[in-house]
């Protein structure tokens, strides 16, 4: 379909939409956010049919045999599901492509609205914010998986292969398994970062906050970047370049990132600052790792409405001391000295359960203070923590002192 063609039929409809050969959605309007309370890439990699509210309905039936058939289709009545289990009446058209060679190459066509519900997403902070709080997520995957490889990708394997598997044979398949998961993660990555960056590009004047929920964005995807390059070369350890980072700066890009996550919990982050010219010896990446990890537990295992902050003293004259605090119902006394070991997730009572993500996937793996105090560790630094039942915790990060402030 020429480009032409391309903008007419986004110029006469409610939003445009675009699939593979194999079914799954490769462009879809933004404006779509508005109906169904999700940003239009969040929805890229979907099957087209999974937005259907009754797949099981005949009219979803007749899509399925159309598309099957690679048959075009035009204004086909369909109701979508919206992000809050809102119902949402679409006419659906849709036109099979074809390559040079004459082989599908998927569908073309457009949506259009027969009854709008009001609007999910009222303007473009609530659709950052969403996006935001996705790169976060992908963020802490990205470590989760790096740590579920171990020490040069050997996590899983068991003792005979360890034994028994060639050591070049084994680094050679972690390589290529550690370059697989930096591709698959880096595709969606790309994806958020060109998106971002074309939109703040065009944010108009008196669109502040739009703009500032999309360097959100931006900040947290470069990040996880950064960090993916670290975590997936070949190489025993993850590569760290310490040199003097500013405490202040990073609390505020951490901040950013997890305002999402506190937002929804009604979480005060009003205290997640410091004043004061702090510098230790870190790297940048894993500094901000570290403290994401802290800040993301902080808010996921406090009680709705509680808070997270932050404080920060000299130790002597060549450590610096970075607590962050919440108002949860603290760790359970045996379980305390046991949460910096990778998988653990506490047994005590008082535990509270994380929320489930967006997928309904429990919350947590019991891998993000272990990661944070093997990076700490790194840095030439440590982790405490200290609990009271009813009151909350605090983790607090130890690193050494830079003697000047980055430029």
């Amino acid at each position: 379909m020429s480009s032409t063609r391309d903008e007419a039929l986004r110029s006469v409809a409610d939003w445009y939409w675009r699939s593979g050969r194999d079914g799954l959605i490769e462009e879809i309007g933004p404006t779509v956010a508005r109906s169904l309370g999700l940003p239009a890439q969040l929805l890229v990699g979907r099957p087209f049919g999974s937005l259907i509210a009754d797949p099981a309905g005949e009219l979803a039936r007749q899509f399925e045999r159309l598309t099957e058939a690679q048959q075009p289709f035009r204004e086909l009545p369909l109701t979508l599901l919206a992000q809050d289990g809102a119902k949402v009446s679409m006419r659906l058209s849709g036109v099979p492509q074809y390559d040079a060679g004459g082989r599908f190459a998927g569908y073309a066509g457009t949506g259009t609205e027969v009854a709008r519900p009001s609007p999910l997403v009222d303007d473009g902070e609530s659709s950052a914010a969403i996006l935001a709080a996705e790169v976060e997520k992908l963020v802490m995957e990205n470590v989760r998986l790096r740590i579920a490889l171990g020490s040069g990708g050997k996590a899983g394997r068991g003792r005979a292969a360890e034994e028994h598997e060639p050591a070049a044979a084994q680094r050679l398949d972690d390589e290529r398994r550690n370059a697989r998961l930096a591709h698959e993660l880096r595709t969606p990555l790309n994806a958020i970062i060109g998106y971002a960056e074309f939109a703040s590009g065009r944010v108009t004047s008196g669109e502040d906050k739009v703009r500032e929920c999309l360097e959100r964005i931006l900040t947290a995807a470069r990040h996880m970047d950064a960090f993916i390059g670290a975590g997936f070369e070949p190489s025993e350890t993850p590569r760290l370049e310490l040199a003097p980072v500013a405490l202040d700066s990073a609390l505020r890009d951490v901040a950013a990132m997890v305002e999402p996550q506190a937002r929804a919990k009604a979480i005060d982050l009003s205290a997640l600052s410091i004043e004061g010219a702090y510098v230790v010896l870190a790297d940048r990446g894993a500094l901000t790792q570290v403290l994401v990890n802290l800040a993301v537990n902080a808010i996921k295992y406090n009680r709705r409405g509680g808070a997270v902050g932050a404080s920060v003293s000299l130790e002597g004259v060549d450590r610096v001391a970075l607590a962050i605090w919440d108002t949860g119902k603290g760790i359970a006394p045996d379980d305390l000295p046991h949460i910096f070991e990778p998988g653990f997730r506490g047994k005590g009572p008082t535990e509270v359960e994380s929320e489930p993500d967006a997928a309904g996937r429990p919350g947590g793996r019991g891998l993000g203070l272990a990661i944070s105090a093997d990076l700490a560790r790194a840095m030439g630094g440590r982790l405490d923590a200290t609990s009271e039942l009813g009151q909350g915790t605090r983790v607090t990060l130890r690193l050494r002192r830079a003697a000047a402030r980055p430029e």
